[in-house]
């Protein structure tokens, strides 16, 4: 039987590294499939993107071989759930097959346009970095060590200028499949951001909300793996109309 495949897309400032820790998590029948970013990692020499839709111009043409020869899933974290769903909206506009399942965390609706506030990019630099920390994950860690902020500085204001200049005004064509959403209680996501997701299919939407703030994925890994997993191996199960699911 063949494996279904997990494209997986970091939050800003991730790599293919994020998910070190998911890789003994999956089960026989997925294979987890990380994408390297350009400006990160292995892909550090090459410059980065001045947009999402660049972005995705960039993994579609890496992955569409794969998207078209097994089936497979996507992940996405914050700024990746962005190019997960933009990759996702570029399969069916190409008619490649759709991904089986789709997977969001510490993300709004990508309909629902950011406030100033949220706009970190343009804050000073100072400023950014006070965000940032408030976000949580290893942020606080990074400040202890200027060596790699000033390595990482660059590519964390690109990647939160990308996210953040995002087009919000495009028409919303609901997918068919389902899509699966992570949200931390504590993060910076109100309520109507989120149920915004149910626009965006005509399938079952489900959320689950766990403890924790932006990065509440590093505290409770087997969950959000275990959830992921569950869905894939049970398959697709087909929804007579848009339906929404919590979880606590």
């Amino acid at each position: 039987m063949m494996r279904t495949k997990l494209f997986c897309f970091p939050h800003a400032g991730g790599s293919t590294m994020t998910f070190k820790a998911w890789e003994p998590l999956m089960p026989p029948g997925i294979e987890l499939c990380p994408v390297e970013l350009a400006g990160r990692g292995r892909r550090i020499s090459e410059p980065m993107y001045h947009s999402i839709t660049e972005a995705v111009g960039d993994v579609y043409r890496l992955l569409k071989v794969q998207m078209q020869s097994a089936p497979y899933a996507v992940y996405g974290h914050s700024m990746g759930a962005l190019i997960a769903f933009e990759l996702a909206k570029r399969a069916r506009k190409e008619k490649l097959p759709a991904p089986q399942h789709m997977f969001f965390a510490g993300k709004e609706a990508p309909h629902v346009k950011l406030p100033e506030e949220k706009m970190f990019h343009r804050f000073p630099e100072d400023k950014f970095k006070e965000k940032l920390i408030q976000l949580g994950g290893e942020s606080k860690e990074l400040f202890d060590n200027p060596d790699l902020l000033k390595l990482l500085m660059p590519m964390l204001k690109n990647d939160f200028f990308i996210t953040e200049t995002y087009d919000h005004n495009q028409a919303v064509e609901p997918f068919d499949g389902d899509i699966t959403l992570f949200i931390g209680r504590e993060d910076d996501i109100v309520d109507e951001e989120i149920s915004g997701w149910l626009d965006q299919t005509r399938g079952m939407c489900s959320i689950h909300y766990l403890h924790g703030d932006h990065f509440f994925v590093q505290t409770h890994l087997k969950k959000v793996v275990g959830v992921i997993t569950s869905q894939l191996l049970a398959g697709k199960k087909q929804t007579p109309a848009p339906t929404m699911r919590f979880f606590p």
